[in-house]
């Protein structure tokens, strides 16, 4: 063989090699390859729809959370204005309260002093007298 005839096997077979590398293993047609694409699509746009059902779900569930904390709160709320409204009442009872022992330590006081005062004792005569005069 010449060697033209060498290289130009030799350029055939590389040139088939190429071919070969190129195509890779598992190759496959046209028409395979968009077949294996469009199940992939299909499988794809099936994950999608369930990953977006799902985020509806838990914008629902995070719309229901808030909906909950928001009547928490108020209920909260509502609680402290009346245990405000409540401890200022029982201040204002307490005040009084304490006004009226110290009324009735007085009129005590005062009860005391009279009891422990001499008076002057009331006669018949000068009952009679007034009596008499009128």
């Amino acid at each position: 063989m010449t060697s033209a005839k060498k290289a130009l096997a030799l350029f055939v077979v590389a040139c088939v090699g190429l071919w070969g590398c190129a195509r890779g293993p598992g190759s496959t047609s046209g028409a395979e390859r968009i077949r294996a694409l469009e199940s992939r699509i299909a499988h794809l746009e099936e994950d999608f729809k369930l990953a977006a059902s799902a985020r509806d779900k838990l914008r629902q569930k995070v719309a229901e959370v808030d909906k909950q904390r928001a009547k928490v709160c108020k209920e909260r709320d509502d609680l402290q204005q009346l245990l405000t409204s409540r401890t200022t009442e029982r201040d204002c009872i307490q005040g009084q309260y304490e006004q009226f022992r110290k009324n009735i330590r007085g009129l005590l006081g005062q009860a005391e002093a009279a009891a422990n005062s001499p008076s002057v004792p009331v006669t018949q005569a000068s009952v009679l007298t007034s009596n008499k005069s009128s």
